[in-house]
Protein backbone atom coordinates (compact mmCIF):
# COMPACT_ATOMS: atom_id res chain seq x y z
CA UNK A 1 0.00 0.00 0.00
CA UNK A 2 3.11 2.40 1.21
CA UNK A 3 4.41 1.69 -2.36
CA UNK A 4 1.05 2.89 -4.17
CA UNK A 5 0.56 5.91 -2.43
CA UNK A 6 4.01 7.01 -3.59
CA UNK A 7 3.87 5.95 -7.26
CA UNK A 8 4.06 9.44 -8.58
CA UNK A 9 0.58 9.68 -10.66
CA UNK A 10 -1.32 9.19 -7.41
CA UNK A 11 0.69 11.04 -5.22
CA UNK A 12 0.71 13.97 -6.96
CA UNK A 13 -2.81 13.49 -8.59
CA UNK A 14 -4.58 12.26 -5.74
CA UNK A 15 -3.16 12.31 -2.39
CA UNK A 16 -1.05 15.63 -2.01
CA UNK A 17 -4.19 17.49 -2.57
CA UNK A 18 -6.10 15.54 0.03
CA UNK A 19 -3.72 16.12 2.40
CA UNK A 20 -3.22 19.93 1.85
CA UNK A 21 -6.59 20.97 1.93
CA UNK A 22 -6.70 24.41 3.34
CA UNK A 23 -7.66 25.20 6.78
CA UNK A 24 -6.93 27.59 9.31
CA UNK A 25 -3.30 26.25 11.00
CA UNK A 26 -3.49 25.97 14.54
CA UNK A 27 -0.59 27.75 16.56
CA UNK A 28 0.85 24.72 17.49
CA UNK A 29 1.74 22.52 14.86
CA UNK A 30 -0.11 19.33 14.85
CA UNK A 31 0.35 15.77 13.74
CA UNK A 32 -0.70 17.03 9.76
CA UNK A 33 0.86 20.03 9.69
CA UNK A 34 4.39 18.62 10.97
CA UNK A 35 3.97 15.55 8.22
CA UNK A 36 3.25 17.90 5.41
CA UNK A 37 6.26 19.66 6.89
CA UNK A 38 8.46 16.75 6.59
CA UNK A 39 7.40 15.90 3.10
CA UNK A 40 8.18 19.48 2.53
CA UNK A 41 11.36 19.18 3.52
CA UNK A 42 12.06 15.63 1.94
CA UNK A 43 11.54 17.49 -1.27
CA UNK A 44 8.07 15.18 -1.56
CA UNK A 45 5.79 18.44 -2.30
CA UNK A 46 6.43 20.52 -5.37
CA UNK A 47 7.06 24.22 -4.28
CA UNK A 48 4.08 25.89 -6.58
CA UNK A 49 1.74 23.80 -4.95
CA UNK A 50 2.82 23.94 -1.14
CA UNK A 51 2.71 27.97 -1.98
CA UNK A 52 -0.82 27.95 -2.90
CA UNK A 53 -1.60 25.53 0.22
CA UNK A 54 0.12 28.40 2.37
CA UNK A 55 -2.04 31.23 0.81
CA UNK A 56 -5.06 28.82 0.94
CA UNK A 57 -4.81 28.52 4.33
CA UNK A 58 -4.38 32.41 5.05
CA UNK A 59 -7.42 32.89 3.15
CA UNK A 60 -9.66 30.55 5.75
CA UNK A 61 -7.96 32.20 8.90
CA UNK A 62 -9.48 35.60 7.53
CA UNK A 63 -13.14 34.23 6.65
CA UNK A 64 -12.78 32.71 10.22
CA UNK A 65 -12.02 35.73 11.78
CA UNK A 66 -14.53 38.06 9.37
CA UNK A 67 -16.83 35.48 10.87
CA UNK A 68 -16.03 36.70 14.39
CA UNK A 69 -16.25 40.49 13.75
CA UNK A 70 -18.95 42.07 12.19
CA UNK A 71 -18.07 42.55 8.63
CA UNK A 72 -19.50 46.49 8.83
CA UNK A 73 -17.02 46.87 11.19
CA UNK A 74 -13.78 46.76 9.99
CA UNK A 75 -12.30 48.86 12.29
CA UNK A 76 -11.98 46.55 14.96
CA UNK A 77 -9.52 43.98 12.42
CA UNK A 78 -7.09 48.00 12.37
CA UNK A 79 -7.92 48.25 16.30
CA UNK A 80 -5.89 45.25 17.11
CA UNK A 81 -2.87 46.51 15.34
CA UNK A 82 -2.86 49.74 17.38
CA UNK A 83 -1.56 51.24 20.36
CA UNK A 84 -3.69 52.17 22.77
CA UNK A 85 -4.29 55.70 22.78
CA UNK A 86 -4.48 55.35 18.65
CA UNK A 87 -7.13 52.78 19.51
CA UNK A 88 -9.35 55.75 21.07
CA UNK A 89 -8.33 58.25 18.16
CA UNK A 90 -9.98 55.11 15.93
CA UNK A 91 -13.35 54.69 18.05
CA UNK A 92 -13.88 58.61 18.24
CA UNK A 93 -13.18 58.91 14.43
CA UNK A 94 -15.89 56.05 14.01
CA UNK A 95 -18.49 58.29 16.17
CA UNK A 96 -17.75 61.15 14.49
CA UNK A 97 -18.62 59.50 11.17
CA UNK A 98 -21.69 57.78 12.61
CA UNK A 99 -22.94 60.74 13.96
CA UNK A 100 -22.42 62.78 10.32
CA UNK A 101 -24.26 59.89 8.97
CA UNK A 102 -27.18 59.88 10.97
CA UNK A 103 -26.71 56.30 12.31
CA UNK A 104 -29.30 55.01 14.71
CA UNK A 105 -29.00 56.02 18.35
CA UNK A 106 -28.19 52.33 19.54
CA UNK A 107 -24.93 52.35 17.48
CA UNK A 108 -24.04 55.44 18.53
CA UNK A 109 -24.56 54.18 22.35
CA UNK A 110 -22.37 50.98 21.26
CA UNK A 111 -19.34 53.25 19.94
CA UNK A 112 -20.02 55.46 23.25
CA UNK A 113 -19.67 52.27 25.71
CA UNK A 114 -16.35 51.26 23.44
CA UNK A 115 -15.20 54.77 23.81
CA UNK A 116 -15.25 54.74 27.55
CA UNK A 117 -13.32 51.14 27.50
CA UNK A 118 -10.92 52.56 25.53
CA UNK A 119 -10.32 55.41 28.22
CA UNK A 120 -10.34 53.10 31.02
CA UNK A 121 -7.32 51.17 29.73
CA UNK A 122 -5.82 53.85 29.24
CA UNK A 123 -6.33 54.66 32.80
CA UNK A 124 -6.09 51.07 34.03
CA UNK A 125 -2.76 51.45 36.07
CA UNK A 126 -3.77 54.83 37.32
CA UNK A 127 -6.38 53.91 39.80
CA UNK A 128 -8.68 56.93 41.03
CA UNK A 129 -6.35 58.46 43.86
CA UNK A 130 -8.27 60.97 45.49
CA UNK A 131 -11.54 62.11 42.73
CA UNK A 132 -13.85 59.37 44.19
CA UNK A 133 -14.06 61.20 47.12
CA UNK A 134 -13.77 64.74 46.42
CA UNK A 135 -16.79 66.23 45.42
CA UNK A 136 -14.59 69.56 44.07
CA UNK A 137 -12.34 70.01 41.19
CA UNK A 138 -9.41 72.55 42.00
CA UNK A 139 -8.34 73.60 38.74
CA UNK A 140 -5.21 75.96 38.06
CA UNK A 141 -4.22 78.61 35.98
CA UNK A 142 -1.73 76.30 33.85
CA UNK A 143 -1.45 73.20 32.65
CA UNK A 144 2.03 72.38 33.62
CA UNK A 145 1.04 69.65 36.61
CA UNK A 146 -1.20 67.82 34.08
CA UNK A 147 0.00 64.58 33.01
CA UNK A 148 0.28 64.01 29.37
CA UNK A 149 -1.59 61.44 28.99
CA UNK A 150 -4.71 63.31 30.21
CA UNK A 151 -4.19 65.91 27.75
CA UNK A 152 -4.00 63.69 25.24
CA UNK A 153 -6.91 61.78 25.78
CA UNK A 154 -8.94 65.18 26.57
CA UNK A 155 -7.88 66.99 23.77
CA UNK A 156 -9.09 63.81 21.69
CA UNK A 157 -12.47 64.00 22.84
CA UNK A 158 -12.94 68.01 22.39
CA UNK A 159 -11.81 67.54 18.64
CA UNK A 160 -14.39 64.76 18.13
CA UNK A 161 -17.29 66.85 19.52
CA UNK A 162 -16.15 69.73 17.31
CA UNK A 163 -15.68 67.90 14.52
CA UNK A 164 -19.23 65.71 14.95
CA UNK A 165 -21.23 68.89 15.51
CA UNK A 166 -20.03 70.87 12.17
CA UNK A 167 -20.78 67.18 10.51
CA UNK A 168 -23.96 66.55 11.82
CA UNK A 169 -26.01 70.12 11.74
CA UNK A 170 -28.36 68.20 14.41
CA UNK A 171 -30.84 70.15 16.66
CA UNK A 172 -31.01 68.13 19.61
CA UNK A 173 -27.40 66.30 19.90
CA UNK A 174 -28.12 63.37 22.20
CA UNK A 175 -24.89 61.53 21.31
CA UNK A 176 -23.56 64.61 23.02
CA UNK A 177 -25.57 63.82 26.26
CA UNK A 178 -24.32 60.57 25.97
CA UNK A 179 -20.90 61.28 25.58
CA UNK A 180 -20.74 64.21 29.07
CA UNK A 181 -22.50 61.75 30.97
CA UNK A 182 -19.54 58.79 29.78
CA UNK A 183 -16.91 61.73 30.85
CA UNK A 184 -18.55 62.02 33.84
CA UNK A 185 -17.72 58.64 35.21
CA UNK A 186 -13.78 59.33 34.08
CA UNK A 187 -13.24 61.12 37.12
CA UNK A 188 -9.18 61.04 36.91
CA UNK A 189 -9.89 62.91 33.40
CA UNK A 190 -11.83 65.65 34.96
CA UNK A 191 -9.27 68.71 36.31
CA UNK A 192 -7.21 67.97 32.55
CA UNK A 193 -10.32 68.38 30.77
CA UNK A 194 -11.97 71.40 32.63
CA UNK A 195 -8.37 73.04 32.55
CA UNK A 196 -7.59 71.95 28.97
CA UNK A 197 -11.43 73.93 27.91
CA UNK A 198 -10.73 76.69 30.09
CA UNK A 199 -7.25 77.64 29.01
CA UNK A 200 -8.74 77.17 25.37
CA UNK A 201 -11.55 79.74 25.50
CA UNK A 202 -9.46 82.15 27.59
CA UNK A 203 -6.33 82.06 25.13
CA UNK A 204 -7.01 80.51 21.97
CA UNK A 205 -10.33 81.74 21.40
CA UNK A 206 -9.00 84.31 18.75
CA UNK A 207 -7.01 81.16 16.79
CA UNK A 208 -9.83 79.05 16.99
CA UNK A 209 -12.61 78.38 13.42
CA UNK A 210 -15.68 78.90 14.13
CA UNK A 211 -16.96 75.46 13.85
CA UNK A 212 -14.67 74.85 17.11
CA UNK A 213 -16.25 77.48 18.72
CA UNK A 214 -19.38 75.67 18.00
CA UNK A 215 -18.49 72.72 19.13
CA UNK A 216 -16.97 74.04 22.81
CA UNK A 217 -20.09 75.83 22.93
CA UNK A 218 -22.60 73.03 22.67
CA UNK A 219 -20.11 70.83 24.82
CA UNK A 220 -20.39 73.32 27.59
CA UNK A 221 -24.23 73.40 27.35
CA UNK A 222 -24.73 70.05 27.93
CA UNK A 223 -22.08 70.06 30.55
CA UNK A 224 -24.29 72.54 32.53
CA UNK A 225 -26.97 70.88 31.68
CA UNK A 226 -25.83 66.95 33.60
CA UNK A 227 -23.67 69.71 35.37
CA UNK A 228 -24.79 67.64 39.06
CA UNK A 229 -23.18 64.49 37.68
CA UNK A 230 -19.64 66.73 37.46
CA UNK A 231 -17.94 68.53 40.79
CA UNK A 232 -17.94 71.70 41.62
CA UNK A 233 -14.80 73.64 40.24
CA UNK A 234 -12.24 75.75 42.39
CA UNK A 235 -10.11 78.19 40.41
CA UNK A 236 -6.95 78.86 42.26
CA UNK A 237 -6.24 81.81 40.16
CA UNK A 238 -9.05 83.23 41.37
CA UNK A 239 -9.38 82.08 44.80
CA UNK A 240 -12.93 82.03 44.59
CA UNK A 241 -15.69 80.03 46.17
CA UNK A 242 -16.84 76.81 44.29
CA UNK A 243 -18.50 77.19 40.97
CA UNK A 244 -20.63 75.61 38.09
CA UNK A 245 -18.03 75.32 34.85
CA UNK A 246 -20.07 77.35 33.01
CA UNK A 247 -19.90 80.17 35.58
CA UNK A 248 -15.96 79.59 34.77
CA UNK A 249 -16.35 79.84 31.50
CA UNK A 250 -18.01 82.85 31.76
CA UNK A 251 -15.13 84.72 34.05
CA UNK A 252 -12.48 82.84 30.84
CA UNK A 253 -14.11 84.28 28.01
CA UNK A 254 -11.78 87.69 27.36
CA UNK A 255 -14.26 91.16 26.40
CA UNK A 256 -11.29 93.43 26.60
CA UNK A 257 -11.28 94.48 22.71
CA UNK A 258 -13.98 94.38 19.76
CA UNK A 259 -12.68 91.15 18.50
CA UNK A 260 -12.44 89.03 21.57
CA UNK A 261 -16.30 90.26 22.44
CA UNK A 262 -17.11 89.32 18.91
CA UNK A 263 -15.21 85.79 19.62
CA UNK A 264 -17.12 85.64 23.10
CA UNK A 265 -20.67 86.40 21.55
CA UNK A 266 -20.25 83.70 19.33
CA UNK A 267 -19.56 81.48 21.47
CA UNK A 268 -23.01 82.61 23.97
CA UNK A 269 -24.89 82.67 20.44
CA UNK A 270 -24.52 79.45 19.94
CA UNK A 271 -24.83 78.40 23.60
CA UNK A 272 -28.04 80.38 23.80
CA UNK A 273 -29.25 78.85 20.62
CA UNK A 274 -28.92 75.41 21.46
CA UNK A 275 -30.49 75.76 25.13
CA UNK A 276 -33.78 77.20 23.04
CA UNK A 277 -33.55 74.44 20.62
CA UNK A 278 -32.75 71.66 23.13
CA UNK A 279 -35.76 73.08 25.60
CA UNK A 280 -38.11 73.61 22.94
CA UNK A 281 -38.15 69.99 21.81
CA UNK A 282 -38.77 69.01 25.41
CA UNK A 283 -40.97 71.31 25.87
CA UNK A 284 -39.26 72.46 29.20
CA UNK A 285 -41.17 75.04 31.43
CA UNK A 286 -39.74 78.50 31.86
CA UNK A 287 -37.98 77.66 35.15
CA UNK A 288 -36.46 75.09 34.15
CA UNK A 289 -34.96 76.59 31.34
CA UNK A 290 -33.72 79.63 33.42
CA UNK A 291 -31.79 77.33 35.32
CA UNK A 292 -29.62 76.66 32.13
CA UNK A 293 -29.13 80.13 32.03
CA UNK A 294 -27.50 81.92 35.01
CA UNK A 295 -28.30 85.54 35.18
CA UNK A 296 -24.24 86.22 34.76
CA UNK A 297 -24.34 84.63 31.51
CA UNK A 298 -27.68 86.51 30.43
CA UNK A 299 -26.16 89.79 32.02
CA UNK A 300 -22.64 89.26 29.79
CA UNK A 301 -25.01 88.73 26.59
CA UNK A 302 -26.34 91.89 26.99
CA UNK A 303 -23.42 94.01 27.85
CA UNK A 304 -22.02 92.34 24.53
CA UNK A 305 -25.04 93.00 22.32
CA UNK A 306 -25.09 96.99 23.62
CA UNK A 307 -21.07 97.22 23.33
CA UNK A 308 -20.85 95.67 19.73
CA UNK A 309 -24.07 96.72 18.02
CA UNK A 310 -24.32 100.17 16.52
CA UNK A 311 -28.29 100.52 16.53
CA UNK A 312 -28.45 99.31 20.36
CA UNK A 313 -25.65 102.31 21.26
CA UNK A 314 -26.93 105.43 21.14
CA UNK A 315 -29.17 104.06 24.23
CA UNK A 316 -27.09 104.52 27.83
CA UNK A 317 -26.09 100.70 29.25
CA UNK A 318 -28.46 101.42 31.91
CA UNK A 319 -31.17 102.18 29.56
CA UNK A 320 -30.54 98.95 27.62
CA UNK A 321 -30.58 96.88 30.46
CA UNK A 322 -33.75 98.08 31.71
CA UNK A 323 -35.48 97.99 27.82
CA UNK A 324 -34.37 93.93 28.05
CA UNK A 325 -36.02 93.86 31.64
CA UNK A 326 -38.98 95.23 30.59
CA UNK A 327 -39.84 92.03 28.41
CA UNK A 328 -41.25 89.48 31.24
CA UNK A 329 -40.42 86.39 29.43
CA UNK A 330 -36.51 85.50 29.48
CA UNK A 331 -37.27 83.27 26.39
CA UNK A 332 -39.34 86.57 24.54
CA UNK A 333 -36.06 88.48 25.54
CA UNK A 334 -33.61 86.19 23.57
CA UNK A 335 -35.53 85.95 20.82
CA UNK A 336 -36.17 89.45 20.50
CA UNK A 337 -32.54 90.37 20.97
CA UNK A 338 -30.97 87.83 18.10
CA UNK A 339 -34.02 89.12 15.94
CA UNK A 340 -33.51 92.25 15.89
CA UNK A 341 -30.23 93.09 17.26
CA UNK A 342 -27.52 90.32 15.74
CA UNK A 343 -29.68 88.91 12.96
CA UNK A 344 -26.76 90.81 10.73
CA UNK A 345 -23.95 90.02 12.09
CA UNK A 346 -24.22 86.49 13.07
Amino acid sequence: MEASIFRKPYFVGKFLPALLQPRHLPDVADTRMKFIEALKSAGKIPLSLYSKYEEACKKETRQLLEGVFELDDEDNMDDMLLEPMEQLRLRLAQLSKAVASGNSENKVTEIISIIADKIENLLKTEGDKDCERSNVCLVENCQSDLELKHVQIVDQIMNCVCRSVYASQQADCLWLQQLVRMLSQQKVLHKAFFTRFLLLVQNKGMLLSEHHIDGLAMLSFYLQLDGSIFPSICLRAHQSKNKSFLACILLYLPCRTEQTMMYSIRFLMTYLKTALKYCGKLKTDEKDFMQLLPSCLLKLFCLLVWHLVPKTQPLKEYEFLMLIASLTSPVLCLTHMMETYLGGIM
